[in-house]
Order: structure tokens, then C-alpha cells, then sequence
């Protein structure tokens, strides 16, 4: 191989993310062998009775914390085992109640738990006969026609080996859609072996490490709409994640059919905590606001009370003079208020006559 075209395979698998991504049409995979069984030189734990399982089954939230601008949410890890046990925050707090409220039900539904499996794998390039890096693959789960149960049918009854280094054999996967209509119509193994490389072999890593890991904090960071710890972690992860297969793609296309409706909800309850803020905010300026105005009008009220009060003090100190009685002269003989006789007017001077 030239530099070149070693350039161009690392370009290629740079592109391709931190994800195993399955391209529309054929594709040729290899399937990862657990790296303790993984031996020196190159080979395989041969005894199967000490062997261990080349993938790891674990519940996902997805479809969490979405909007207009991302409508598929984010994919966060679940604090329960596929037993139930554990604590969960959206499981034990956030679903339950979204379930009471008939506008946020399709919600609830849409970010249950669901199963999910985490594979190692390669792609093969038949016509370059090479392998590219081993990296962790999310493999649609759910029923018996998922393409992990699939998978896993095969690692379990097909008489061809399909982990050994050296003779195992690689598994052809058609896939057709995108996203929630996503299927995988033909699921195959190759009839003849592909040895793996031993440098492909060193980078296999140990699959529990890849196991997401339950964080509460990152739970509501999501929903809420916060800043998470690793902000870039899942950004490619939503188109296959919840790939549909033949079983639950109905119920894909419908939850598909929500998703305007599940966005707007969604965007309704990033703002809880804020709105919640903002309301008690509201509410107690409001209150301040009315206990001023109340104050404001009992101010005015007592002033307006003093001032009605001046004027009755002022009308109390100057009283309306009393009407002026008319003195009526004395009647000769009459008596006046004491009682006494009033005197008799004095008789003219009698003029004596001449003689």
C-alpha cells in the first residue's frame, strides 16, 4: 500500500467518526472478539467455555433534549440493568410524571428506556482487501427482527466461526434508509474466512470501557437544554441508533409523525426551570408591586383624611357669626326682661298764665 493511499484510508476513518457506521447498500463486516480472549500472536481463547461475550447489552435514553434545530435529541445512558434494577432519574422521576400530562405523553414515550447493544467491529474493503480500525458500534435493538438479535443469532448458530483471527468470517449487511427508516434487509455470512491482521488485532480495546456510563447531572443537563461535560460526545450517533427494522418500523414512522409535536414539548420543558424562576420572580415582583400600591394608596387615603380633618379643625375655630337681634323700643308700661316697670316718659312743663 503507498502512502497515499494509507492517507487516504486515514482520512476516510477520520470521517467516519468515533462510531462504526454502516453505508447505504452492501457492506462487509467483522465482528470483534472480546479483547481478553485475545491471545499472543495473534490468536484466540480456543476453550469456550472461557470466552467471553463479543458484545454488552445495556439500556439508552434517546431522543432526549429536542428541538427545532436538532429533532432527533441526544442518546444518554440509563442508571437501570435489563433486570430494572438501579436508580434512573428519567426513568424513576422525570417519565412518570410527563405520563400524567396528556400533552407530554408522547414524550414520555418517545424517551423510555429502549435495549441497546454495543458491538466491536471493522469494515472490510473487499476490493482493497483491507480492514479499517476496530471501532465501538451501536447496533439497533428491540425484537427478534432487530438487527442485533440477528447478529446475535448468528454468533450463536452459525456452524462458521465468526470470531476466531485467523479463520473466522465476515457478516454482509444490506442496509437501505436513513434514520428511522432505516432497514436491513439481508443479513449474511460470508462463506469463506478473512484472516484479520495483527496490527487490526492490537487495537481492539476492552469493550466495558465503551459501556456509557449512568450521570443524573447529565440526564438533566440534556433535557433542560444545559451545557453537558462533553458537549461533542453523541453528535453522531442519532442517524443508526434507532434504526428501524422490520418489526418496529410502524411504530417509528408514527413517533416520526409526532416529532413536531414532540419538539414543541420538548421546548417546553427545556424552559421549566427557567420558567419556574421567571414566574416566582414575576409573582413576587408582582406582590412588591401591590403591596407598594396598597401602601401608596393607604398613604394617600391618610392624607387625604388629614387634610379633611384641617378643614373641620378650621371651620370648628372660626364659627358664622350669630344674627344680630333687632332691639324693639319699650312700650310705656311694658315690662322688660327683668321684670321691672319700665319708667313713665316725663310730662311736658305746664306754662303758668299772665295775669
Amino acid at each position: 500500500m503507498s502512502w497515499k493511499d494509507d492517507a487516504r484510508k486515514r482520512q476516510k476513518e477520520k470521517a467516519g467518526g468515533n462510531q462504526l457506521k454502516l453505508a447505504e447498500g452492501e457492506n462487509s463486516v467483522r465482528l470483534m472478539p472480546d479483547k481478553k480472549d485475545i491471545l499472543k500472536g495473534g490468536k484466540m481463547q480456543s476453550d469456550e467455555d472461557k470466552q467471553h461475550s463479543p458484545y454488552r447489552e445495556f439500556n439508552l435514553h434517546y431522543g432526549v433534549g429536542a428541538t427545532k434545530e436538532k429533532p432527533n435529541g441526544y442518546t444518554v445512558a440509563c442508571g437501570l440493568d435489563m433486570a430494572g434494577d438501579g436508580e434512573c432519574w428519567l426513568c424513576q422521576e422525570k417519565i412518570p410524571e410527563l405520563k400524567k400530562l396528556p400533552k407530554k405523553a408522547a414524550t414520555a414515550e418517545r424517551i423510555k428506556r429502549k435495549e441497546a447493544v454495543l458491538m466491536q467491529a471493522s469494515l472490510y474493503d473487499g476490493d482493497a482487501e483491507t480492514f479499517s480500525n476496530p471501532k465501538p458500534w451501536n447496533v439497533s435493538a428491540g425484537g427478534p427482527k432487530s438487527l442485533a438479535s440477528r447478529l446475535a443469532n448468528k454468533l450463536l448458530n452459525s456452524k462458521r466461526n465468526l470470531l476466531d483471527p485467523t479463520k473466522g468470517h465476515n457478516i454482509n449487511i444490506t442496509r437501505t434508509g436513513d434514520g428511522m427508516n432505516t432497514r436491513y434487509p439481508d443479513v449474511d455470512v460470508d462463506e469463506s474466512p478473512t484472516p484479520l491482521p495483527i496490527e487490526i488485532l492490537k487495537k481492539v480495546v476492552d469493550l466495558d470501557t465503551l459501556v456509557p456510563e449512568y450521570d443524573a447531572e447529565d440526564q438533566k443537563a440534556v433535557y433542560f437544554g444545559r451545557k453537558r461535560k462533553n458537549e461533542d460526545e453523541d453528535e453522531d450517533e442519532d442517524d443508526e441508533d434507532e434504526g428501524g427494522d422490520e418489526e418496529t418500523g410502524e411504530e417509528e414512522e408514527e413517533s416520526g409523525e409526532d416529532s413536531e409535536e414532540e419538539t414543541e414539548d420538548s421546548e417546553e420543558e427545556t424552559g421549566e426551570e427557567e420558567e419556574e424562576s421567571s414566574e416566582d420572580s414575576e409573582e413576587s415582583e408582582e406582590e412588591s408591586s401591590e403591596e407598594e400600591t396598597e401602601g401608596e394608596e393607604e398613604s394617600s387615603e391618610a392624607e387625604d383624611e388629614e387634610e379633611s380633618g384641617e378643614e373641620e379643625t378650621e371651620d370648628e375655630e372660626e364659627p358664622e357669626p350669630a344674627p344680630k337681634k333687632k332691639s324693639a323700643k319699650a312700650k310705656p308700661g311694658s315690662k322688660e326682661k327683668t321684670g321691672k316697670p319700665a319708667p313713665a316718659p316725663a310730662k311736658p312743663p305746664v306754662k303758668k298764665k299772665k295775669k
